[in-house]
């Protein structure tokens, strides 16, 4: 089961916003829209697009009360009567931002909806934006002749942009997940970074997670310079059985586990330092994200590569591993000690 599921929709209004370079304009909501059958589809196409795993909050660069995106969305949960006027004013914003030259023209829905979140029951505004249409068939029977049509829409796995604000910690930005499928790359992120102004939510254990592996990756490739390749990989080993062992991860209990030398333990603290990862968090432990951990394994750094014929994956960092090249053959050697 999803961390969130949408319960019951309460208001829909469907605007069309295009690329305000191409000066494409807004087709504005006059009135709410009815879903009917349709809204088990939103529900599904919400289901199937979003993970629910990387949590955000709004931001803004010097208050979060100027970010636009914000407050209409406040507004909406302050006030339900007042939907459609911000949904009309969340369309404007968002077609200002629409400037770059690969946004597309599409329908942009504004939802308020009632889910459960964690188990407990919250109001929720939902924005979607369908740039990209697909072709289907459809089929009309008249007597004995079929005919067939090419039609074109959105498919129940073809959202395009998303994002689902819950009415929680306000003052700290809301709880917000998003999805964004077709700025990767080249194009400009002008969903995530200039319309909606969110970033990951500090204490998340989900994103300090996240970091907190990709600081062990940066530590273990700095290794590599100065170390031979087993002491990297028994470093990488020993951090990756650390993440799999259940326990609260601190900043002491990480350095004690897998730095022998002062040196090592110097640049782990600056590397931690320098990514961000909460102080507080560190200081009480963090309980590693399963799935955080899975997206971001260090296993490849555990496997030695032996010339062009032979790779060795360490599991054990107490494992004892010598390598040497032999006299007569003037051929490398790497020799396993283990019971």
């Amino acid at each position: 089961m999803n961390r969130l599921n949408i319960s019951t929709i309460q208001a829909v209004a469907i605007q069309v916003v295009g690329n305000k370079t191409l000066g494409e304009g807004i087709s504005y909501a006059s009135q709410l829209t009815v879903l009917g059958q349709s809204e088990e589809f939103i529900k599904e196409m919400i289901d199937k697009n979003f993970d629910f795993i990387n949590q955000k909050h709004f931001t803004y660069i010097e208050s979060i009360d100027l970010n636009p995106t914000y407050n209409f969305i406040k507004k909406i949960f302050s006030n339900p009567e007042c939907f459609l006027k911000q949904s009309n004013n969340l369309a404007a914003y968002l077609y200002e931002q629409s400037i770059h030259p690969n946004v597309k023209c599409g329908e942009f829905y504004v939802i308020l909806a009632t889910c459960l979140y964690l188990g407990a029951k919250h109001e929720c505004v939902i924005l979607l934006k369908n740039e990209r249409k697909e072709a289907f068939l459809s089929y009309e029977n008249i007597g004995s002749v079929i005919n067939v049509r090419t039609n074109y829409g959105v498919g129940i796995k073809n959202l395009d942009k998303g994002c689902i604000v819950i009415n929680l910690n306000a003052e700290k930005g809301y709880v917000v997940f998003t999805v964004d499928k077709t700025n990767n790359g080249s194009d400009a992120h002008y969903w995530i970074d200039s319309f909606l102004h969110v970033e990951d939510a500090e204490d998340d254990r989900y994103n300090n997670s996240i970091k907190l592996v990709e600081v062990c990756a940066s530590f273990v490739r700095e290794l590599k310079k100065n170390e031979n390749d087993i002491e990297c990989a028994k470093t990488a080993t020993a951090i990756d059985h650390l993440f799999s062992s259940g326990i609260n991860i601190n900043q002491q209990t990480l350095i004690d586990q897998v730095c022998q030398m002062e040196p090592h333990k110097e640049l782990l603290e600056d590397l931690l330092k320098d990514a961000g990862v909460g102080y507080e968090s560190l200081v009480e432990g963090i309980h590693p994200d399963v799935t955080a951990i899975k997206r971001r394994k260090l296993t490849k750094f555990n496997t030695l590569r032996l010339g062009d014929d032979f790779e060795l994956k360490v599991l054990n960092p107490d494992a004892k591993i010598v390598t040497g090249e032999d006299t007569d053959t003037g051929l490398r050697f790497t020799s396993l000690f283990y019971k």
